[in-house]
Formats: C-alpha cells, structure tokens, sequence
C-alpha cells in the first residue's frame, strides 16, 4: 500500500532511467535499449536491416531485425550466431544459420 503522498506501484508501468544513470553491465552483457536499433551485417558487411525489437523467450534472446524491403528475420542471440555486438559503433555482426 502507498503511503500519502507516495505515488502507487502500478504492474506493467515502464519505469524510464537516464541512460547515464543505468548500472553497468559485465563485458559482453547489454541493455534492451542498447541492442535495439543497431544496424544489423553480416561478416562480409552484407547490411541486413535494423534490430527492431528483442524478444525475451525462455532459452535466450531474439533479435528482430527489420530489412529494408521483406519480412522481419528473427534471429536466435546465442554465440555462433551473433558475432559481435558493438553498440559504440552502431551495428551488430551476425552469421545467420543457414536455413535463413
């Protein structure tokens, strides 16, 4: 229960933290917010669109990356798959399994 004055918890609310605010991660560890966004490529630099959202499952992460013409790729965020992460740089370079 609130106290006076004291604003309610509310479930589902999105809590907003300044992004020079937020508690830093391990190495190879990183925000939603820093994933989203990032220019997807592949080892060669074949451009595969922009993470466009990450979906939390039980097993690991996946990265929705929207190209700029097709269906969205989903990709699995697990080593073997994603190569790099380099958020100051703005991309992210994955090896799409084959079946793609």
């Amino acid at each position: 229960m609130a106290g006076e004055g004291s604003p309610a918890v509310q479930r589902g609310a999105t809590l907003r933290i300044p992004a020079d605010e937020v508690q830093p991660l391990p190495p190879g560890q990183f925000y939603v917010y820093q994933i989203v966004g990032l220019r997807a490529r592949t080892p060669d630099g074949t451009p595969l669109g922009e993470v466009a959202d990450v979906l939390r499952t039980g097993a690991n992460d996946v990265y929705v990356v929207r190209p700029p013409v097709g269906r969205d790729v989903l990709l699995p965020a697990v080593e073997g798959v994603v190569e790099r992460i380099d958020v100051a740089a703005g991309e992210i370079v994955v090896r799409p399994p084959e079946w793609l």
